[in-house]
């Protein structure tokens, strides 16, 4: 939202600078994903997750008061590389403590959260907007302040009180730890001995990784999915702007679309979670996103 909201004219953004303030977050993400995650099974996830939070929020906050486009795409950078780790830390976290049937419903809360976020953050920024001018500090400067302050004292609290791994919980019995690890050990199928899912990484479970042709195809189904979930969560204020003459509308008319993604996000997880399937959910999901690209393409074309 901070897009459309005067930050390129506060900055005197060239458009080769906005498209950098795009990338540098995404690049950041891409460097520092897999190393972030490697630190999360070396020190667990309470602290790794905690300083992830923290970090984010501080930066965020810190790019409130950035005042050229340099800085902002060096800031972007940093956003980048405190946020790559924790998407993967969460859902690593979620396995940790639930058997696989178990994790699906429980990543779909996960998801709810961020198609939530949306629909809430919608209906905020026009509220938000009114503050424009308070303390001297712009709309969008507003936006970010907002947006990261409540991020670090969320940290501190995941520090304190996030039950790192089954093991070293103290709400539990060593029977009821033992059960549980059982468990889990079963169902991720791993003998005593091998290495947890928290500890560090062996070349075996490397050479695994890059060895399984599975992970490869779903990385060619996350770049194509998740290619243009981003650029649609980038640029669809812009879009809005685009449909509506009335700036007061731009922030409400963003919202039903999250409003029916998280409808969406419960049903096929719900489903998927009862049904203990999979492949025909994410099938049937993407051909749903697919037509709707494909019909918003044609509508614009007719428009012009």
């Amino acid at each position: 939202y901070v897009r459309i909201l005067n930050l390129t004219i506060d900055l005197n953004m060239t458009q080769a600078e906005e498209n950098w303030c795009i990338s540098a977050f995404y690049v950041a993400y891409l460097l520092f994903e897999i190393p972030s995650n490697i630190v999360l099974r070396r020190f667990g996830p309470t602290i790794y997750l905690s300083i992830s939070m923290i970090s984010w929020g501080s930066i965020t906050v810190g790019t409130a008061f950035v005042n050229n486009a340099v800085v902002f795409i060096f800031v972007r950078f940093l956003l980048g590389a405190a946020e790559a780790g924790f998407f993967p830390g969460m859902i690593i976290y979620i396995s940790l403590w639930y058997r696989k049937r178990e994790q699906t419903m429980r990543i779909t809360i996960f998801f709810l959260a961020v198609t939530t976020a949306g629909a809430i953050g919608g209906a905020l920024t026009y509220f938000i907007n009114k503050m424009d001018g308070i303390s001297g500090l712009t709309t969008w400067r507003w936006i970010l302040l907002l947006e990261g302050l409540p991020i670090i004292p969320l940290g501190l609290i995941t520090l304190l009180f996030l039950a790192n791994i089954p093991e070293t919980v103290r709400w539990l019995t060593p029977c009821e730890k033992q059960i549980l690890t059982s468990i889990l050990r079963e169902d991720a199928r791993v003998a005593d001995g091998e290495p947890e899912a928290y500890n560090w990484l062996s070349w075996r479970q490397v050479r695994y990784v890059f060895t399984d042709w599975r992970v490869y195809l779903y990385t060619v189904i996350s770049i194509g999915n998740l290619g243009v979930i981003r650029c649609w969560t980038v640029y669809f204020p812009s879009f809005v702007q685009m449909i509506t003459s009335s700036p007061e509308n731009e922030h409400w008319l963003s919202v039903p679309s999250y409003v029916v993604a998280t409808l969406c996000v419960f049903i096929v997880g719900f489903s998927a979670s009862r049904n203990n399937e999979h492949g025909y959910h994410l099938t049937a999901a993407l051909a749903i996103g697919a037509i709707g690209f494909l019909l918003m393409a044609v509508v614009e074309e007719k428009s012009k």
